[in-house]
């Protein structure tokens, strides 16, 4: 089916289902949305040519092959990096540096257009949580572990976001920025906001005594802190191995669920991305001159409306029972979060009819029961298995299914392996055959 008709659970509004110390359980509830067609992955600024003039000409970017299409930039070729938009990097003459701008969860439309060369982005596999799209796009050996261990870690590499999974992610061995570096910066700028000053980052209306707002500050000012220590570096541009930057930018979505889409906060948080971005690429360009890679993915979204006070005070009927605070205040105040007691797990149809009370825009995951609601595979007459996508929206299915002796999978390596098996084999059988 179509990538622009699968819908994908945009948001984890819970914590993974997991005992407490405290004898409570969790579940964890998703908010469906439909990938949007603005999104776009921009190239700020080329190298050599590496990707094409036409972005029109080539298929679209596949955001879940980024981190291995940055290593081809490179002149290391993966399965997962045959994108024809751009052209395999040379090992002799590559780049001095790769960066890379990630922006997730955002409405449709949030975000200009960064830079005349883009292309269309394929979100398959996404979700539009941050953390987990970043763990998914730089799963396993990522471009900046990969290149550091290639060099025996001489690569400068940074990961920076306030989103400490997602800066985790794009890491190279634990090099990130994140976390507690986040955390003092929030309390550093609520302390005196004139920090914010030298980089183009006044305040304009957002308010640093609320959490949302700070967040994208904080965020901002953690990126351009960065190119500050950059600066003050010497001889790594020209050390002969590739840095890796990436920037990854999370805050914006929770502007936009505190204000609204449109609103005046959100279009004043998003033009201080776009001019972060722009000021930060330029420093990029010349530290390195030009000799760099500069390239923006920006993933959006379309969101649904949330479930309606009816539908709230229907789910809280229906888990009272369960819940480990019974009151209704507690309940909405803990939201996204549903804490449980351990019996949740003993009533099998509970996870069903609670999503049935929420609605069609979310999907409701209980851990500890494996269930997910409304696990359904069709087989038409064709054989072909209808997977609940109808309307552009996904069915609340993700089902394990074992196909007997299936195989689920081959490493990358199972060919060489296979035929250095084989031809020694036949070697033995000859040599023995000889004898």
């Amino acid at each position: 089916m179509a990538a622009h008709r699968i819908v994908l659970p945009l948001l984890v509004l819970g914590i993974l289902g997991c005992w407490s110390l405290t004898g409570e359980t969790s579940w964890e509830i998703h908010l469906m949305a439909k990938s949007s067609s603005s999104s776009g992955f921009y190239i700020l600024n080329d190298y050599q040519d590496t990707f094409a003039e036409d972005s029109g000409s080539t298929s679209a970017f596949p955001a879940t092959a980024v981190s291995n299409i940055m290593l081809k930039t490179l002149g290391i070729l993966r399965d997962g990096a045959r994108w024809a938009g751009v052209q395999m990097g040379s090992l002799f003459s590559r780049p001095h540096a790769t960066a890379l701008f990630v922006v997730d969860g955002v409405s449709s439309g949030a975000i200009a257009s960064l830079s005349e060369k883009k292309f269309t982005v394929d979100q398959s596999g996404l979700t539009g949580s941050t953390s987990l799209d970043m763990q998914t796009m730089f799963s396993g050996d990522n471009v900046a572990t990969h290149m550091s261990k290639i060099f025996d870690g001489r690569c400068q590499t940074r990961s920076i976001s306030a989103d400490q999974q997602a800066a985790l992610a794009g890491s190279a061995e634990g090099s990130f920025s994140g976390g507690d570096q986040f955390t003092d910066t929030v309390k550093m700028i609520r302390g005196d906001s004139s920090v914010l000053v030298p980089y183009g980052l006044e305040t304009k209306g957002l308010d640093v005594g609320t959490d949302e707002d700070v967040a994208l500050l904080a965020e901002l000012f953690m990126i351009h802190q960065t190119m500050e220590q950059l600066k003050e570096l010497k001889n790594y541009a020209n050390d002969g191995a590739p840095d890796i930057y990436i920037f990854t930018i999370s805050t914006i979505r929770a502007l936009e669920l505190k204000y609204g889409v449109g609103s005046e906060k959100v279009l004043v948080a998003t033009k201080l991305v776009q001019s972060t971005i722009q000021k930060v690429t330029k420093d990029l360009v010349g530290l390195y001159d030009g000799k760099i890679l500069v390239q923006a993915l920006v993933l959006e979204w379309n969101f649904p409306e949330g479930p309606s006070s009816e539908s709230l005070a229907e789910a809280h009927d229906l888990l009272k029972p369960h819940l480990a605070s019974p009151s209704f205040e507690d309940f909405k105040s803990d939201l996204p979060q549903v804490n449980l007691k351990p019996d949740a797990i003993e009533s099998p149809y509970l996870c069903f009819n609670l999503k049935k009370a929420l609605g069609p825009s979310f999907k409701v995951k209980c851990p500890e029961t494996n269930y997910w609601t409304e696990s359904r595979y069709v087989r038409d007459a064709d054989n072909n298995v209808d997977d609940g996508y109808e309307d552009g929206y996904r069915d609340d299915v993700t089902a394990n299914i074992t196909l007997g002796n299936v195989d689920g999978g081959r490493s990358e390596g199972f060919a060489a392996i296979f035929l250095i098996t084989l031809f020694l084999g036949l070697s033995l059988g000859l040599a023995v055959y000889a004898g």
